[in-house]
């Protein structure tokens, strides 16, 4: 039985074809022209920048799926935000992502000495040049998101304070603090870690184009409640794949408690995309 939430209230209303349409549209949504204006977006903060910084920060933001700009260009498309302002929030988002992996691949962190089949940034550089390439990814990403033009500087505002929330103590930052000083001992605490590693930043890229409607409304609890479900989803998959945190069982239980908090969001056409694109695990 399909779960009545903000989000299927919104679209009982909408017509087929608008859905179709959405759908189409993300269905639509191209890697490489993402990645020209991400490139385009380099250009502009790294005129300046000293070699090999320069070519040590662009190397980090080399490859990957940019799952988290489908994520706000499905919530901006379900918000009727601007691709252009969708587009403006995913390089961020992907800003403060690529930052999260440099750092968390150091020697004092995981001590990953590969990352998306590459050398690690500390590898292929040094583990300074990655320190400061972490520093100046989250710092260009803060910019970025200031760089958008909007009617109200309030809802500006509020998006800057939602990425950082989520990358802050209370969430990225914190997650890893977990992740290496406080191994979690049951589901409970592999959730709750997840959540801030993961999940923060998910929540983050849905929440953010609903705080730029113009009268924002129930959406945005469905949009953070979806984002928690495809992060714990998200990061099940590489529990499921990567090897036991807890064991066999316990991940199989964070999994099946995963997938059932996200089906019930398949409803909306923009965001069913990206949870099949989880449920795939094509990351």
């Amino acid at each position: 039985m399909k779960q009545n939430t903000p989000l299927n209230n919104s679209l009982k209303h909408t017509k087929p074809s608008t859905l179709k349409t959405r759908r189409a549209d993300l269905l639509m949504w191209d890697l490489n022209t993402f990645n020209q204006h991400l490139s385009t977006a380099l250009d502009q903060y790294l005129h300046a920048t000293p070699h090999p910084l320069k070519e040590a920060i662009q190397y980090s933001l080399q490859g990957g799926k940019r799952f988290r700009a489908q994520l706000i260009e499905a919530s901006a498309q379900l918000c009727e935000i601007s691709t252009q302002i969708g587009c403006t929030l995913g390089i961020a988002a992907e800003f403060f992502h690529a930052y999260s992996l440099v750092h968390d691949d150091l020697p004092a962190m995981d001590d990953d000495a590969l990352r998306r089949n590459r050398p690690s940034c500390h590898i292929a550089f040094n583990e300074s040049t990655a320190i400061l390439v972490g520093d100046a990814l989250q710092s260009m990403a803060f910019e970025h998101l200031t760089s958008i033009s909007h009617d109200n500087p309030a809802s500006l505002l509020q998006v800057v304070q939602c990425f950082a929330r989520a990358v802050g103590p209370n969430g990225m930052v914190a997650g890893q603090y977990l992740d290496l000083h406080a191994p979690p001992t049951d589901t409970a605490d592999l959730i709750h870690q997840h959540q801030l590693k993961t999940g923060a930043l998910f929540e983050a890229c849905l929440l953010a184009p609903a705080y730029l409607m113009p009268s924002p409304d129930t959406r945005i609890q469905a949009l953070k409640d979806c984002g928690h479900a495809l992060g714990l989803a998200y990061q099940a998959q590489d529990d499921q794949f990567d090897g036991a945190t807890l064991g066999a069982s316990s991940i199989q239980e964070n999994y099946a408690h995963a997938h059932s908090m996200i089906k019930h969001y398949k409803h909306s056409a923009a965001l069913s995309t990206c949870i099949e694109a989880i449920e795939q695990r094509t990351h």
